[in-house]
């Protein structure tokens, strides 16, 4: 009797002893993120520059890039600088160019310039050079969706509001609506949703010395909600919107990173020692840098998964900015001990490793065809198609569309086109697919 009961226990331990195990593999392997030092593509010096804001070309997925006081178009193959745009631009030791946007359609550049010579910047993106210029606003310059309608925060501007909101159509120079905010509340920054739909925007008011997080209908410049306080800060250094309009993000010095759900109106989480923030193209993960001491310069960026809110991919380094493009690659600067500041892109392989499935699934286009003055495409497993491209076979753009939904796998778009050879370029959820086809009249 007591042998049986020796060996029921031995065995109960045994079992117990194997779980606890178990569960610490488990949890250690939850815990263990990839890292992706190795996966750089180039890294170049910038030799005493600074790059201050860039962004992808969103037709050849160029890098355009705001470098002290100039605007260089950069290859992103292998990082060397294709051209300089041309000015002219007044040069002076405290003049610099802030933030870019690119009009969706690719042939036009916005820049703002910040310190003594507040204004806005208009660039001519084929041409290459600087074309027009308005001394009226500052701080903030973002395209709507129809590549004219700009939105600018004014400190005074052409219909006579002292501090607010502007829409403003650049080529035909009108103000189309304005919002007046006033002196005592500032604007410190501001972003535009990619549908132009929605507009997060940071606020610092001067009489209650307090700051404050605000989502405002971008159409029509009024408030939706009043995120409030991100608590004792000095002022907001980023905003960013997710391209599916679910997620924003509000950095502050500090390091203090809030992150709101749009839909449900609602914080979903709150970080410490944040100093970077990039949502991907499928707006499914967000790109951060935390300030650590584990790591060799001081900071990991991670990869976090936002439904989860788990790390799935780490890099040690440090960013000024990140920037993903449609290919899920990673632009971002920091400083080495050989060559100080430089701008360096990272490869896309922390998505592959995110996004393994465990079966096969078939995505991509099936049947492109033009008849009746329409092209009609048939994918698999697309939902919705981000950017759509035409261009002949010499490469000429010809036609050009964002955000086309998809209904029952099938999408028409009505539109003429000479007989010929086309090919057709998609982008939907960070992936790039083609196709070709001809057009016989």
């Amino acid at each position: 009797m007591k042998a049986k009961t020796f060996k029921w226990r031995h065995a109960l331990w045994l079992a117990i002893f194997l779980f606890s195990l178990l569960c610490q593999g488990q949890n250690a392997m939850a815990q263990e993120i990839p890292n992706g030092d190795g996966d750089l593509l180039w890294e170049r010096p910038l030799n005493g520059r600074t790059v201050n804001d860039a962004k992808f070309h969103p037709i050849n997925g160029n890098i355009i890039a705001a470098m002290d006081n100039e605007i260089w178009e950069i290859d992103p193959k292998d990082g060397h600088t294709i051209r300089v745009f041309e000015g002219p631009l007044k040069i002076d030791e405290d003049m610099y160019l802030s933030e870019i946007d690119i009009s969706p359609d690719g042939n036009s550049i916005v820049t703002n310039g910040l310190q003594y010579y507040s204004g806005i910047y208009f660039w001519d993106y084929n041409e290459g050079k600087l074309i027009d210029s308005l001394n009226y606003f500052s701080l903030i310059g973002r395209f709507y969706p129809d590549n004219e309608t700009m939105l600018f925060w004014a400190r005074s501007s052409p219909g006579g509001i002292e501090g607010g909101l502007v829409k403003y159509n650049y080529k035909s120079k009108k103000v189309i609506l304005e919002k007046e905010i006033g002196y005592e509340k500032y604007l410190q920054l501001a972003t535009l949703s990619r549908d132009g739909k929605y507009l997060p925007i940071g606020l610092y008011n001067k009489g209650s010395v307090q700051f404050s997080m605000e989502l405002w209908d971008a159409e029509t410049l009024t408030k939706i909600k009043d995120f409030g306080s991100p608590g004792e800060i000095h002022e907001f250094r980023d905003v960013q919107i997710s391209d599916d309009n679910q997620y924003v993000g509000f950095l502050s010095d500090g390091g203090n990173l809030h992150l709101f759900n749009i839909i449900e109106l609602q914080l979903i989480n709150h970080f410490s020692d944040a100093y970077c923030l990039a949502f991907t193209p499928d707006s499914k993960k967000l790109a951060i840098e935390i300030d650590t001491t584990t790591a060799a310069f001081g900071s990991i960026a991670y990869l976090m998964d936002i439904k989860t809110q788990s790390n799935i991919y780490s890099y040690t380094l440090t960013g000024g900015f990140f920037r993903i493009n449609f290919q899920n690659e990673i632009l971002t600067y920091g400083w080495n001990s050989k060559d100080g500041l430089t701008l360096k892109l990272i490869s896309n392989r922390w998505y592959e490793v995110g996004v393994n499935s465990p079966f096969d699934l078939k995505i991509g286009i099936s049947n492109t065809s033009y008849k009746n003055n329409s092209l009609q495409i048939i994918t698999e497993g697309i939902e919705i198609i981000n950017t759509l491209m035409i261009t002949d076979t010499l490469g000429k753009k010809i036609y050009f569309q964002n955000e086309i939904p998809v209904i029952n796998n099938q999408t028409t778009i009505p539109l003429f086109l000479p007989s010929g050879n086309y090919l057709l370029k998609i982008i939907s959820n960070g992936k790039e697919y083609t196709s070709k086809f001809v057009v016989v009249r």
